[in-house]
């Protein structure tokens, strides 16, 4: 359960950084 979690918490980083990514190239162009 513990890993499940901390693949939780791990994905929840990639989505918000995934996001940030995705604002950042639209203020670029």
């Amino acid at each position: 359960e513990a890993t499940l979690e901390v693949h939780g918490i791990s994905a929840t980083v990639n989505f918000s950084f995934d996001q940030q990514l995705l604002v950042q190239n639209l203020a670029l162009q």
